[in-house]
């Protein structure tokens, strides 16, 4: 079976991603992940997960294509495997960590101080203005402002409203 007859049901659970499997020819990781950013945009999680996998397995050395499979089968409940996680830690253990923090964070989403905590400074290895920041940032902007600039859980958090900006620093780097 070829990629493309593998990619194909895929696509055809939606006209969007049809179109875009059908104007190309190529059979490629991009191919997978632009079909898979289409489906997971309309809800359709696993599909979305199946497809991200399939452009890790092309590259296996894709930290991106890993997390965004891991996060889809998060977002679908489907159990993630250990080696996967693990390989994850392995090519970023920023990306890891912000997976971790998303467990927590839909296992327990009142405690804010326990979400930054797992989260640590895991922000740094995404771009700005990316998901880790609007997991991180809210849930600071939730904690008493008697907590900002203090030390939670070996955390320690602190915000400049003037600057709208805000940092976590694990305990080991708090002083650097």
């Amino acid at each position: 079976m070829s990629r493309r007859d593998y990619l194909q049901p895929f696509a055809q659970a939606s006209a969007e991603a049809l179109a875009v499997f059908d104007s190309t020819s190529e059979d490629n990781a991009i191919i997978y992940v632009r079909v898979g950013e289409i489906l997971r945009s309309q809800g359709f999680h696993t599909e979305a997960s199946m497809l991200f996998d399939a452009a890790y397995q092309i590259d296996r050395g894709s930290r991106d294509y890993l997390l965004a499979k891991l996060l889809e089968q998060f977002a679908a409940g489907i159990e993630m495997l250990e080696a996967d996680l693990a390989a994850l830690e392995h090519l970023d253990a920023g990306f890891h960590r912000f997976l971790l923090t998303e467990i927590f964070r839909k296992a327990h989403p009142d405690d804010h101080a326990g979400i930054l905590t797992t989260a640590g400074n895991c922000h740094e290895a995404f771009m700005t203005g990316s998901p880790a920041d609007w997991t991180c940032l809210p849930n600071f902007r939730l904690l008493p402002t008697s907590a900002h600039g203090t030390l939670l859980h070996g955390v320690v958090v602190s915000y400049r409203e003037d600057a709208r900006d805000w940092r976590v620093f694990e305990r080991d780097n708090a002083n650097r």
